[in-house]
């Protein structure tokens, strides 16, 4: 993928057989049509290979093209922390806040798409928190009822026992008062 034709390399020669078969494409952003340049996806190309005298101008068509396209919460939060990520890295000098005003991404956070957003984010953070509570506390408990049954747990069977899933750990909660012994336990612990 090039920026425009004139940037691609004049030595070909050592690529010729790829670029030969059907397995390679060229591909120009300049000579993109004009609703295939309207994409986020080759907007943010065209963002990482603009000059940097009008990426600013660039990212903030972009931030406010997501904005009033039909893309969910999740999707218009994603492009606007990628744009703000490659012009960071645009312009490694300044500080993401002097460039988020630049963009103007201030006045992007509140607005109603933004804080759904950010609502949603929060809400998955705090279902994945208590998903991970659940099954250190599953984990926790079976090591317990190990111990009180069989007295000491071998580090190794402490850390097979760590790496299941909760399911795994449900499942050997069942089959802890089937067991003997704590060589029988591992021939029942998955690997």
């Amino acid at each position: 993928m090039f920026a425009k034709r004139s940037v691609e390399p004049k030595q070909i020669q050592p690529f010729q057989p790829l670029l030969d078969c059907d397995r390679v494409t060229r591909l120009f952003l300049d000579d993109l049509p004009d609703y295939a340049r309207r994409s986020p996806g080759i907007s943010l190309v065209e963002l990482i290979v603009a000059d940097p005298s009008t990426v600013i101008e660039k990212a903030q068509t972009l931030l406010r093209q997501s904005e009033t396209t039909d893309s969910s919460r999740l999707a218009s939060m994603e492009i606007m922390d990628l744009v703000a990520t490659i012009v960071v890295y645009k312009f490694p000098q300044l500080s993401r806040e002097v460039i988020e005003d630049m963009l103007g991404l201030d006045e992007l956070k509140q607005t109603r798409v933004y804080r759904d957003a950010l609502e949603e984010g929060r809400q998955e953070g705090r279902q994945e928190g208590r998903q991970e509570g659940r099954q250190e506390g599953e984990y926790r408990m079976i090591l317990r009822l190990l111990s009180r049954r069989f007295g000491t747990v071998p580090t190794e069977i402490e850390t097979r026992i760590r790496g299941l899933s909760l399911t795994q750990l449900e499942a050997l909660g069942d089959v802890i008062l089937d067991v003997t012994d704590l060589a029988a336990l591992e021939d029942r612990l998955p690997h």
